[in-house]
């Protein structure tokens, strides 16, 4: 029989000890409850809130990475960007 993975190992371990300390049930409704919330705000608001007409943004780490990606989307959709670079 394999090892068990240390992750695996870590999961099951927890699990166990909210099993034993009756915790457990509150573990699944924080779960549920995060994941209904997160449902229907997708569901319901993304879809309608309103495109930005004009405006400023101000966006730190445009160096690189997703900083200046989304600096540049923003400035392509209309925004004026205040970036903060190094």
């Amino acid at each position: 029989m394999a090892p068990l993975d240390t992750g695996v190992v870590k999961f099951l371990t927890l699990l166990g000890l909210l099993l034993l300390t009756g915790s457990f049930f509150g573990f699944i409704v924080a779960v549920l409850v995060s994941w209904l919330v997160g449902f229907l705000y997708q569901k319901f608001a993304v879809g309608r809130l309103p495109a930005p007409a004009n405006g400023a943004v101000i966006i730190t780490g445009c160096s690189s990475g997703i900083g200046h990606d989304a600096a540049l989307h923003l400035a392509s959709m209309g925004l004026k960007v205040f970036a903060g670079v190094r």
